[in-house]
């Protein structure tokens, strides 16, 4: 059985974290947006999806690399694609005095490519943009 993953979206929430000992990791969600045509009321028309993706060994190197310009390769809201396998983990925490397990479902990557950057987010201080003498109406 093939277990394999590609899952396409937006980059949020970058950390890092320590595995064996002294080996570094990095986990970071993808989300999209669901579109919800049924919807009654307008914030209901969209809903965002977050799946867990985690990265070791040689795959950090690439996470972390710089561009040419000096860029994060991979960045928080860069269009992202991932493809790699699903693995589901239990964890076992106290709340209130009673063992609680769940489940946790991550992404184990491995490769990534970005296919966008972040947007620049705009200027509210700029000015505003002169119009030319041919966009007048008169």
């Amino acid at each position: 059985m093939t277990n394999t993953i590609v899952l396409e979206g937006y980059v949020s929430k970058i950390e890092n974290f320590r595995y064996n000992g002294d080996k570094v990791g990095i986990r970071f969600d993808i989300g999209h947006q669901v579109y919800h045509k049924n919807a009654e009321k307008p914030e209901e028309k969209y809903s965002s999806e977050f799946f867990h993706c985690v990265a070791m060994g040689g795959m950090v190197n690439r996470i972390l690399a710089k561009r040419e310009d000096g860029s994060q390769y991979v960045e928080v809201g860069s269009r992202t694609t991932v493809t790699g396998r699903l693995t589901v983990r239990k964890n076992t925490v106290t709340v209130n005095g009673k063992a609680v397990t769940y489940e946790n479902v991550a992404v184990i990557i491995n490769d990534i490519s970005v296919s966008a950057k972040p947007k620049a987010k705009a200027n509210k201080e700029a000015a505003p943009a002169e119009a030319a003498s041919s966009d007048m109406p008169f």
